[in-house]
This record gives structure tokens, sequence and C-alpha cells, in this order.
């Protein structure tokens, strides 16, 4: 049910878990912020227990309560496991009685091993591993081309598809967009399409490769 939902995702949020495996691509109200230091901006963010965990420290927008779901969980995040329990007994060091030897000849019976000077110490530092925050990885694109004559002398073009028409004897392409009912002249050939125009909805992006054309100079053809 509804308010099961509701129940099952407040308890995700009160604990260090992401939302987003409770709630997948499905938008439920929640409480979410922007993270400017990896790029979640401009409708697309992170949930809350994402920001306490996987984007602590990061430059973080004020919180937003709106219908969402988290970005940094569709992408695989760490936080999409759940928390594992404290209340669970820690196992005790085992400790060593043996000696340790010092450099070059074993240690004496009774004897512990020397301790660092203050300047060997001094070099010793922690060893701290930068958390990496895993972004979605975009879907490959695949173009949706009508099956058509080639030949045709007329093309019916449903929404949201296009035709690019080349003029032979002006030598200009033409891009015409359906819905549309095109009537091809004999000077005229069909160089691309119809196809499918790429549909991005609300709260997504799409990352286009450089389209342009450039010669050995590295400067626009």
């Amino acid at each position: 049910s509804t308010w099961g939902h509701v129940s099952r995702l407040q308890k995700t949020m009160a604990s260090r878990q992401c939302t987003y495996a409770q709630t997948g691509a499905n938008f439920k109200a929640q409480e979410w912020f922007e993270c400017l230091t990896c790029g979640f901006a401009n409708g697309s963010g992170v949930c809350a227990p994402c920001a306490r965990t996987c984007h602590a420290g990061h430059s973080l927008s004020a919180p937003k309560n709106t219908s969402f779901y988290c970005d940094c969980g569709a992408g695989g995040c760490s936080a999409m496991e759940p928390p594992k329990s404290s209340s669970a007994p820690k196992s005790k060091p085992s400790v060593s009685a043996a000696p340790v030897p010092s450099r070059g000849a074993p240690a004496a019976s009774g004897r512990s091993a020397p301790r660092p000077s203050a300047s060997t110490a001094s070099n010793i530092r922690p060893v701290v591993k930068s958390a990496q925050v895993k972004l979605p990885q975009p879907a490959a694109y695949r173009p949706e081309d009508l099956s058509i004559d080639s030949n045709a002398a007329v093309i019916r073009l449903p929404p949201y598809y296009f035709v690019h028409i080349l003029d032979t004897n002006e030598n200009v392409t033409s891009v015409i967009v359906g819905p549309e009912t095109v009537t091809r002249r004999d000077h005229e050939r069909i160089v691309l399409g119809p196809r499918k125009m790429i549909m991005i909805p609300p709260a997504h992006y799409c990352i286009i490769a450089d389209p342009i054309v450039r010669g050995r100079d590295n400067e626009p053809v």
C-alpha cells in the first residue's frame, strides 16, 4: 500500500541506506540535496542518507522536499547496502606473547621490542583513502529509423521524427520534422532517416560527444 511504502521509505531515510533501494527509478516525496561537487544539479541530486555518507563534506545545496529519486543510488553508490548492525560482538585482537627480536640479534627473554624514536614516529603518516563516487553511466544511443523505400515519392513522417533531404540541383540539405507529409521531387534524395528524435525526460540529461569535424590543424572544417 501507499502508506506502507511511505513507512519503509521513512525507515530507510532514518538509516544510512540510500533511498533508491526503496524507490527505484520512481519519483517519491522525500528530502534531497543538489551536490555541486559531483555535478548533481538542475533537477538531479542525492538523497539525505547519501548526503550524510557518500557526499559528506561536499558542496551541497539547501534541502529540498519534492518528488525525487536518488541519482547517486541510480549509479550504484556504496550506500545502497543496508548499514551493518553495531550490536554484533567485536572479536578481540590476538596478542602474541613472544618478544620481538631486535635487529641483528635475538631479544633477551622478558624484554619488549624497542619503541621507535621520535624522529621515526614523526615520519609515520596515516593512509587516507579518498572516497570515490560512482556517477551514473550513460546509456548507449541506438537510432530508430523508419523502414521506408528510399525512392518513395511520398514520405509520411510521424510525430517526433525527422528526415534529411538533399536537393541535388543546389547541393543543399533540408531538415523536415514530423508530423508532416513530404512529397519528394526527382532531384531530391533522402540522405538520413526518417529517424526518431532523442527524447530527454524531466530531471535527466545526456552527454553529446564533440559533433564538430576538425581538420589536421584542429580547426572546425
